[in-house]
């Protein structure tokens, strides 16, 4: 009996034991893991040797930015770190010393990048930028082969009227029917009517056909002649087009359709020509004042 009773109890104090050591295991586990410090702050990760420090995120935080979006953040940012470290961990075991030994790339890297920076800055503070008319016009001239037209352009009028509007039609219909258009001319239009100038620019078919009815193709526009009106419609409007300028493909391309184009070309070489002017002057003056020598 008094075995029995002993018994018990130990069985008792061991289950007591046991369910007192799970509590304390789940407790443990529900706590946050404490992050390890080392002189150079709190580690947030670790690959191999190396690790991510809470000091290298700080400038990713420190935007304004919800509770949520910086978490995210951060949680993206560690995995990236990770997963870059992963890889340059592997390509460590996969590459021969030899394959590793990137000094002098890096070396000529960093040597390009300080010439270009300097570079750039002395184009930005002495470049000339200024592209006159004359220019422009003689370049054309001296390279027209580059600027023959490989389509036709044009200038011209567009005028977009609602069908049912019989009013407008018959106005815009005799507005275009003349030889010189005259837009100032008060015609009482319908706020629906749109009379757009196109004669300021110069445009190629595809430009136009995007103010067209959707069945409109480039055999409508080639069969355009200067001065004749072309009269499209689609299920509710009536489109009146006429060509004030035509040039045909296989011409010269005028000025001041390539005006832009031309201009980045001018100041592209005269980039190239400054850029090598400077490297022969930095030359020059080295080579006066003794600044280099060859054995």
């Amino acid at each position: 009996m008094l075995r029995t009773i002993l018994f018990l109890r130990i069985r008792h104090l061991s289950l007591l034991v046991v369910s007192i050591g799970i509590l304390l295991l789940a407790s443990c586990q529900n706590k946050e893991k404490v992050a390890p410090k080392d002189e150079h702050g709190t580690r947030v990760a670790k690959v191999g040797d190396s690790y991510l420090y809470e000091e290298d995120l700080k400038d990713l935080l420190k935007d304004e930015t919800s509770g949520d979006d910086s978490v995210a953040l951060r949680e993206r940012y560690i995995n990236n770190w990770i997963r870059k470290n992963l890889l340059l961990e592997t390509a460590k075991m996969n590459l021969t010393e030899e394959e590793q030994n990137v000094e002098e790339l890096v070396k000529d890297y960093r040597s390009s990048l300080l010439i270009s920076q300097y570079k750039q800055k002395y184009l930005a503070e002495h470049l000339d930028t200024i592209v006159t008319d004359e220019e422009l016009t003689n370049y054309v001239a001296e390279h027209s082969e580059s600027f023959v037209l490989k389509r036709p352009i044009y200038k011209y009028y567009l005028a977009k009227v609602l069908t049912k509007n019989k009013k407008d039609i018959a106005l815009i219909s005799s507005l275009f029917s003349k030889r010189n258009i005259n837009l100032m001319q008060d015609f009482q239009l319908e706020n629906t009517t749109v009379i757009s100038n196109y004669d300021g620019g110069w445009y190629t078919a595809k430009d136009i056909l995007r103010n067209l009815p959707s069945e409109a193709d480039l055999k409508d526009l080639n069969s355009l002649k200067e001065g004749k009106v072309l009269t499209m419609k689609d299920q509710t409007t009536t489109y009146f087009l006429k060509p004030i300028k035509i040039i045909p493909e296989g011409e010269m391309s005028p000025v001041d359709f390539i005006n832009e184009k031309v201009r980045e070309i001018i100041l592209h070489n005269r980039k190239i020509a400054l850029a090598k002017q400077l490297e022969y002057e930095i030359y020059e003056v080295a080579k006066t004042n003794n600044q280099f020598e060859v054995y």
